[in-house]
């Protein structure tokens, strides 16, 4: 009896020093089931190889397997694997592989191809959001399906014993205040950025898991004065398998290197021994990662495949530096699913009010005791926040050669190395705002910052991207629709259009809606190309996709659907305003031959790319002239014309003389007016005219806005010869197809024109 009680003692004891640990670290248990619960629906509704690089990553776990894709997955076969994943280290494609050799996923019948008008990268863009095209998506339960989804779920528990260690980390660092250290791992946790970097097929999660497993046992390490040998070695063996799992465990092998070095300093007292232990410590870290490398380099690179980082690849340093930064807080999919501008704007005030807040803060320490030295104050001599700082150098460092080398990383992920002191500055920075007492509110606020973005963004952001588009009845068809009725060869027929936005600003968004009917069946995926055509022609937008969108092409139609088609174009920054702007469409059977022929309602053969509607794109700032000579002449209350301005002065014979009028409008206009400007002698007689639009037909007055200023620009040709006299210009508007002028109000007798002058020639 004795035996059997001295053998259940210790397991006694194992058990309430383990339930005592889980009641102290309530809260954190609490955190790891809600992310583990929201990770989860991030990769189980997030739509197959639909995070960045994601089929690149599970293609090289199956070549370590020495099996090929399935079928409809081939196109990943003809090209290079992408260089980030061929050029990752090799650990986390061998747990990979370890964990989907089960499932034979070649033998899975499924249909995939590649979506050549995605727009990775390109948050601004709408439609053919995927990636891949899933023609045949594969069975639930089938070997794919399982290989995907166990892939997925392991990135999940990666990243949430990641968020564990961050947290004893944060408690160590803050002398075991488990409220701010729970602050900071909310924050951490819950931002969506993160999620999707857990959610998804990469090394990412994995890699993250092992540097702060390396950062957590380096501050065990620097707290220790006489670490044990066990403790030693079990940080080197960490950060040789982070430096073999990510390009961020090269950090860990730097921060867990010098901890060693520190450590072996401070014990001094068996200095041969501690020397050669840390040379064979140093030894076995660095030495299978440079073999690697090496390996690496001799292998040379391939190049990228379909997919592989397209859209971000063409942006500057700083566009991918700001790619990175608002990756970080939120992006989807391949980095072109954004959240609501709501959501970036509260990160970035907490962000704001952290780092102020620090400033605050050490305002405060230097006044409340001005005779203590600023290293006592923030306690820099003690070994955790050399540490500390040592990390948040090395992220940084990785951030920089992330974004001098954007195809060793997606942009985002780049920050995810310093994710931790971003969180622990946050905390600390918003802890200075509010008293000892007021601390759970701080908690309360970021679990709404944080946790309610992202435990709605699946339903409300990535569902929704990869959405089919909406189908419809002929009787369904909205009232607001303009109807465009033009057949596009015998298979497509466009209803109509609707415009959201019918007056934009250059660098804004344009949505439009095209209403499709599905003629017959189809076998090809047709292509629209929309183009934006504004001042005097130039292209200003422009916007190739499939039609109804890369989820659901033409191919998968049947007779009779009424597809909406809704598409995104951005305007230049420097297009020119004001101006009408032509949206014209063409559809293309293959893009490398001729459009497809449309045809009007009455049997009429269109252009390539005829004109579907007219948008008015206006400046960013409302312009307010002042003409050299002012005025104020209104034609029956539609329109005035304000000012004048003559280059030169005075008219030369055969010369085009330049005529500067001042508009402005008094109301919204219904009609296109034309502008007349017509040079009469001293008895009324016309000597020269110049009729036509203003703006030179750029800017109809259909699309002038109340209150609006314009400057518009008429050449009048001189004659040859001009007899001396006093000369008068009348200028006016009148419609074009009646002829009827517009009236000059208080003109007694009544005026159809605005006279100017006299204008005396010598």
């Amino acid at each position: 009896m004795s035996w059997r009680m001295h053998d259940i003692t210790p397991l006694a004891r194992t058990r309430d020093s383990g339930l005592r640990w889980l009641r102290s670290h309530i809260g954190l248990c609490i955190v790891l089931v809600l992310f583990v619960a929201v990770a989860r629906m991030y990769a189980l509704r997030t739509p197959f190889f639909e995070t960045t690089d994601e089929l690149w990553h599970f293609r090289r776990i199956q070549a370590t397997l020495d099996r090929e894709l399935p079928p409809g997955l081939g196109f990943a076969s003809l090209a290079p694997i992408a260089p980030r994943a061929d050029h990752q280290p090799p650990l986390y494609y061998i747990v990979g592989a370890l964990l989907t050799s089960p499932w034979e996923v070649e033998a899975d019948p499924v249909a995939y191809r590649p979506n050549t008008y995605a727009a990775p990268g390109q948050s601004e863009a709408i439609g053919n959001r995927n990636a891949v095209i899933a023609m045949t998506p594969p069975r639930a339960g089938g070997p794919l399906s399982r290989a995907v989804i166990t892939l997925r779920l392991f990135s999940v528990i990666c990243a949430a014993g990641a968020l564990a260690l961050a947290y004893l980390a944060f408690a160590r660092l803050m002398d075991g205040n488990r409220l701010l250290s729970l602050a900071a791992l909310i924050a951490m946790a819950f931002l969506p950025g993160y999620l999707v970097i857990s959610s998804g097929i990469s090394n990412m999660a994995l890699g993250f898991l092992l540097l702060v497993a390396s950062g957590y046992l380096a501050l065990r390490i620097a707290d220790n004065p006489q670490p044990s040998a066990r403790l030693r070695w079990t940080a080197a063996a960490v950060a040789l398998l982070a430096a073999l799992t990510s390009w961020w465990g090269w950090g860990a092998l730097l921060l867990v290197g010098y901890v060693l070095f520190d450590a072996s300093q401070r014990m001094g007292q068996r200095a041969l021994a501690t020397t050669r232990d840390l040379a064979q410590q140093l030894a076995a870290m660095t030495a299978p990662a440079l073999g690697w490398l090496a390996w690496l380099v001799m292998q040379g690179g391939d190049e990228a495949a379909p997919l592989a980082g397209q859209g971000a690849e063409a942006l500057d340093r700083a566009g991918i530096a700001d790619l990175g930064r608002v990756a970080y807080r939120g992006l989807f999919g391949w980095l072109h699913v954004p959240a609501d501008p709501i959501h970036y704007a509260t990160v970035s005030v907490l962000l704001v009010m952290g780092l102020s807040g620090l400033g605050l803060w050490a305002v405060r320490a230097r006044w409340r005791r001005p005779d203590e030295s600023w290293r006592a104050r923030v306690r820099l001599s003690c070994p955790r926040f050399t540490i500390a700082a040592l990390w948040a150098g090395i992220g940084g460092l990785l951030l920089l050669f992330a974004i001098a080398v954007p195809a060793a990383v997606p942009a985002g992920a780049a920050l995810v190395p310093l994710a931790p002191a971003i969180t622990l500055v946050l905390v600390l920075g918003l802890q200075a705002w509010v008293r000892r007492r007021f601390a759970p509110i701080l908690l309360t606020l970021l679990v709404l910052a944080f946790g309610l973005g992202s435990f709605t963004a699946p339903q409300i952001y990535i569902e929704p991207a990869y959405a089919a588009p909406p189908r419809l009845d002929l009787d369904d068809l909205p009232y607001t629709l303009a109807p465009l009725d033009i057949a596009m060869g015998s298979e497509l027929f466009l209803l109509g259009y609707r415009v959201e936005n019918p007056r934009v600003q250059p660098g804004e968004h344009l949505d439009i809606e095209l209403y499709w009917l599905a003629r017959r069946p189809m076998s090809i995926d047709y292509v629209t190309h929309l183009t934006v055509l504004g001042y005097e022609g130039a292209l200003v937008a422009s916007h190739m996709a499939y039609v109804g969108g890369g989820v659901h092409p033409t191919s998968l139609w049947t007779p009779g659907d009424v597809v909406v088609d809704r598409l995104r174009l951005v305007v230049d920054d420097d297009a020119r305003a004001p101006t009408a702007a032509d949206v014209r469409l063409s559809v293309y059977a293959d893009p490398a031959e001729q459009p497809v022929q449309g045809v009007d309602p009455h049997g009429n053969r269109l252009c390539p790319n005829p004109s579907i509607t007219l948008i008015s794109l206006t400046p960013q700032i409302r312009v307010r002239y002042i003409p050299e000579q002012p005025m104020d002449a209104n034609l029956d209350n539609e329109v005035s014309l304000v000012g004048y301005g003559m280059s030169p002065r005075v008219p030369v014979e055969g010369e085009d003389w330049k005529i500067i009028l001042y508009w402005r409008s008094e109301g919204p206009l219904f009609r296109d007016f034309t502008v007349f400007v017509h040079l009469v002698d001293g008895q009324g007689e016309m000597v020269s005219q110049i009729d036509g639009p203003p703006m030179q037909g750029n800017y109809p007055t259909s699309f002038w806005t109340t209150g609006e200023h314009l400057r518009d620009v008429h050449h009048l040709a001189i004659p040859d010869y001009l007899p001396s006299d006093e000369y008068r210009l009348r200028v006016g508007l009148y419609e074009f197809e009646t002829g009827e002028r517009l009236l000059l109000l208080d003109s007694d007798p009544p005026l159809d024109y605005i006279a100017i002058g006299p204008i005396n020639v010598p």
